[in-house]
């Protein structure tokens, strides 16, 4: 209640403290939070060392949180301040592997990135992709859009656009904005699936759409607009015929962002997004 402000003041030195109480007596969950608390300095000053051991025993008592994190922490070890944590790639694989096994569908996406972009030889690309196919197949729309990118790109696997579109759209189908973004670009652009403007278009305005969350958390439409297309769009001349097409069906935000990217294109590059931004427009028709 202190940690959320729930009928209380929102008070994270009450929360810690609290936690502590808990965590003392065995409580594993309080575990896990101590173990939190100390590596983010949350009403406690920072104290990695701190941190390791409480989400050890976190972990010791089956949180898978606490599993992920500390396994996180060990694959790239501390060397600051606020203490030195060794890097111990043994133990950081042991705890991956016992995430990985008893992980719901959240823990394993969370897993997926976690193997994905931790620094040196704890990555482990195949890994990740198993866990996101683990969690796809139970049907969690965001590591389904997350094995389409893996099949999309090859990271992890082989290169596989029409597995890619298959996932892209059951994510899509939830609802998942970056899935339909990308499911739109794989059919503008006839990958993995036959080319479909229409089809194209239908997905580029449903990922358009306004999020159904808490907006006070979301960035702006502009922002997310931006983000799906410089981040998802390893060709920006794509994202630039994508946002000359928004801007002709009077989307207001598109213009912020050609203008973005005219900044790093050259003549010729934007000539090539024009070319292809109306015969995207040409293809839809008269509606």
């Amino acid at each position: 209640m202190y940690t959320r402000g729930e009928d209380v003041r929102q008070d994270p030195f009450a929360a810690t403290r609290w936690f502590l109480l808990a965590a003392a007596q065995g409580h594993p969950q309080a575990q896990y939070e101590v173990g939190q608390a100390y590596r983010f300095g949350t009403g406690v000053r920072s104290d990695f060392p701190a941190a390791v051991n409480w989400l050890r025993k976190a972990a010791n008592q089956g949180v898978v949180d606490a599993q992920i994190e500390l396994a996180r922490l060990l694959a790239e070890g501390r060397d600051r301040p606020d203490g030195v944590v060794p890097r111990d790639l043994v133990e950081a694989a042991k705890w991956f592997h016992q995430a990985e096994e008893r992980g719901e569908p959240k823990d394993l996406t969370k897993l997926g990135r976690i193997l994905s972009n931790v620094d040196g030889e704890a990555q482990d690309l195949a890994a990740a992709a198993r866990c996101y196919r683990k969690a796809a197949e139970m049907g969690y729309a965001k590591a389904q859009f997350q094995l389409g990118r893996v099949n999309d790109s090859g990271i992890g696997v082989p290169l596989d656009r029409v597995e890619a579109a298959k996932w892209y759209r059951r994510a899509a189908e939830q609802g998942d904005a970056d899935a339909q973004y990308n499911l739109g670009i794989l059919y503008a652009d006839g990958q993995g699936v036959a080319k479909d403007e229409v089809e194209a278009k239908k997905w580029f305005d449903a990922a358009a759409e306004p999020r159904t969350e808490d907006h006070s958390r979301l960035p702006t439409l502009i922002e997310q607009m931006r983000s799906r297309t410089i981040r998802l769009s390893k060709d920006p001349v794509k994202a630039y015929a994508f946002f000359l097409v928004a801007r002709r069906c009077g989307n207001p935000e598109a213009m912020t962002c050609i203008g973005t990217l005219e900044k790093s294109l050259s003549k010729n590059r934007m000539a090539e997004g024009r070319t292809r931004a109306d015969a995207t427009w040409n293809a839809m028709g008269p509606d």
